[in-house]
């Protein structure tokens, strides 16, 4: 069982404070939002099979049409994921990861400035338990 990261703890508080105060219905809706995306998907549509690696489902799109697709990242890189080679590094100088955690694994795709636009040039779908 993995540990509860701080903002998990702060919800989790929250909930029980919303269970004392307002009764079991608000804090099985607040509970119901735990452990999922931010549309609430278990793995991205893309993913037909989310045990499985997708390796460059998303290159040659545009920061935007991921967004649209995907939803604002959990977070932002400013380096890439997994080792690429120095040639690699040298080739998108300029670049960002950007990260979204689900359930089921975890999706990355490395963006780089080209032309004025971020426009995607690695992407991976990691299912749970994988590594690089």
């Amino acid at each position: 069982m993995q540990p509860m990261t701080h903002g998990k703890k702060r919800f989790v508080h929250f909930a029980l404070f919303a269970l004392g105060w307002a009764g079991w219905p608000v804090a099985f809706l607040l509970f119901l939002g735990v452990g999922r995306h931010q549309h609430g998907e278990i793995h991205p549509a893309f993913v037909s099979d989310p045990t499985k690696v997708v390796e460059g489902s998303h290159i040659g799109r545009t920061f935007e049409q991921i967004v649209s697709e995907l939803g604002q990242p959990n977070c932002f890189d400013t380096y890439p994921y997994g080792n690429p080679p120095a040639d690699y590094l040298a080739k998108f100088k300029e670049m960002r990861t950007l990260r979204y955690f689900y359930p089921a694994g975890r999706f990355l795709a490395s963006i780089s400035l080209v032309d004025g636009q971020w426009i995607c040039f690695s992407s991976h779908w990691m299912p749970k338990g994988t590594e690089f």
